[in-house]
């Protein structure tokens, strides 16, 4: 037997005119349009809001933009964005804008292919290239369930603890498979491109800078190292007086936050052989 499980969600928006202290009632985003998934959207100085949005299923893998020009009363939606001939490819896009005024976007790649990807607009984000693999690693992370199912005996699936956990599936069991690992990053206003992301695993945190919009890259700090733990799904932002904060999932128990002075970077990038551990 062999089961299909599809994921489904839907967007919704909410809007604030206090900066962040209160909030109106929850929007309906219009069919089709799900809004920023897992990375922020970034605002262009036209006045032009872009969202990285992307899906994930079973059999696809795939990423677009979504646009919105008057405050999300009205959206435009561009792409695809994917990689040539592989209908499993990149998701999660962290959108950014290159010293040229073109647009590019960091993704989160499938299993296999081993790298964070990279795909590019020329046109204000309305055709973008396909994506290619950079040099940054996107490893692979072995604790999440593929989505199909595979028929076991009933002894399997009592041994298993399916009983209690899925009750209607007492004859499944869920094969465990790699899977590659969420990444963001930020445009800072001095020009430097910060990227927070997995090194070799889940259990290895670091952050690279980039003076290039993206072609090159340097490690600059390690946020954690502890191989037998999870750091994951990370998210960052460089606040209006220049700090720069990251938050995590901490071990899978807890989401810890990071900040720390956006001018550390320029002096860890002048100095030689110098690798910095951010305080615990």
């Amino acid at each position: 037997m062999l089961m299909e499980i599809t994921i489904r969600w839907s967007g919704c928006m909410k809007r604030s005119y206090d900066k962040g202290i209160t909030w109106t009632a929850r929007e309906q985003l219009p069919p089709g349009i799900l809004g920023p998934i897992k990375n922020k959207p970034i605002l262009l100085e036209n006045g032009v809001l872009l969202c990285g949005s992307s899906v994930e299923s079973w059999n696809s893998w795939g990423a677009w933009m979504e646009v919105t020009s008057d405050s999300g009363r009205s959206w435009r939606k561009f792409g695809p964005i994917y990689m040539k001939n592989r209908s499993l490819s990149v998701i999660q896009p962290v959108p950014y804008q290159t010293a040229n005024g073109n647009l590019r976007v960091l993704l989160r790649s499938f299993t296999g292919i081993g790298s964070i990807c990279m795909s590019e607009s020329t046109d204000g984000g309305h055709n973008w290239s396909f994506a290619v693999p950079t040099n940054l690693p996107n490893p692979n992370s072995g604790n999440m369930a593929e989505l199909h199912a595979l028929p076991v005996t009933s002894a399997q699936a009592e041994k298993t603890d399916l009983t209690t956990k899925i009750p209607n599936f007492k004859r499944l069991i869920f094969e465990y498979v790699t899977l590659s690992i969420g990444i963001d990053g930020v445009k800072l206003r001095d020009g430097r491109l910060l990227l927070v992301y997995n090194t070799v695993s889940r259990g290895v945190l670091k952050v690279g800078l980039s003076l290039d919009d993206g072609d090159s890259w340097q490690d600059v700090m390690t946020l954690e190292d502890e191989p037998e733990n999870e750091f994951s799904y990370p998210a960052v932002i460089e606040a209006s007086d220049g700090s720069i904060h990251i938050t995590y999932t901490y071990k899978r128990k807890q989401i810890k936050e990071i900040g720390m002075d956006g001018y550390i970077f320029l002096s860890i990038l002048c100095a030689d052989n110098i690798h910095y551990y951010a305080d615990k």
